[in-house]
């Protein structure tokens, strides 16, 4: 949060994201199961230019499997590469303060651009959109949030929308509107606890205008957190995201995501 940082410093993460879910074939796919799995490291650098205006740049790097299970047996493939790097700026401002809580109110902005490949093969074809590294297109996401500061607490609420461009091979990700509610607690002086809602409805993906089936719909989870101070200016952080309501379009599931890493403030 900028509103919280002080101008002209610099702030370096290194996080991993974990996640995975299945769906069951359809169309000229076959009929049985696909389970994705994706691991995502990823290096975000951030610059408060202003103590209420920041930059941020992200860049991931992709590894991801695809099992498919069939009457004809079971299938794998793997894919790795350099995912789509994500711009963002975000604006923050004291609204107002009142018997020591701080009210801050702020918009943020991020377009994602084509820097991962998505024209990955194997034996000469093209892999399946759900194993290239980037999503060939360019993204554009929009919200704002809220919180409450204390010096002991802090409540947050946030709502974005992302809407997807449809890359050269006519795929389209459904365009999503996520949603959080949550709250952080110092439980001591170095360890700080955290309690999330976060939510995602996404209309269905399109192939050639075709809809795609098994995709899209609404997902909340439950987020329980924490974060570790190394030092004034550094942590390490870990949360899980577990899934306690679904209603996704066709047959799909989606399991639990892990998250995890460690920033630095320079």
């Amino acid at each position: 949060m900028p509103g919280q940082s002080m101008e002209s410093r610099f702030s370096l993460s290194l996080g991993n994201l974990y996640s995975n879910k299945s769906n069951i074939l359809s169309g000229d796919e076959g009929v049985g199961t696909e389970h994705q799995r994706e691991i995502r490291p990823s290096l975000r650098m951030s610059y408060n230019i202003t103590h209420n205006f920041s930059f941020a740049f992200e860049l991931p790097f992709q590894f991801r499997k695809i099992v498919v299970t069939t009457a004809d047996g079971i299938g794998n493939e793997r894919s790795s590469g350099i995912g789509d790097a994500e711009i963002s700026t975000v604006w923050m401002r004291e609204l107002s303060e009142s018997n020591g809580r701080f009210y801050i109110g702020g918009l943020s902005l991020s377009a994602k651009v084509s820097t991962g490949r998505n024209n990955l093969l194997e034996s000469g074809a093209r892999l399946d959109e759900h194993l290239q590294a980037g999503s060939g297109s360019y993204d554009w996401q929009l919200g704002g949030a809220l919180s409450r500061s204390t010096c002991a607490s802090e409540l947050f609420a946030s709502l974005y929308y992302r809407t997807n461009g449809t890359n050269d091979y006519r795929y389209h990700y459904g365009d999503a509107a996520l949603y959080n509610l949550g709250g952080q607690w110092p439980l001591t002086d170095w360890l700080t606890s955290s309690v999330q809602i976060n939510g995602r409805y996404a209309s269905r993906d399109s192939d050639h205008n075709d809809v795609v089936a098994n995709t899209g719909g609404w997902v909340t989870y439950l987020s329980p957190g924490f974060k570790v101070s190394l030092s004034r200016l550094s942590g390490v952080y870990a949360a899980v995201q577990i899934p306690i309501y679904q209603k996704l379009f066709g047959v799909q599931t989606e399991k639990a995501v892990l998250s995890t890493g460690i920033s630095f403030q320079l």
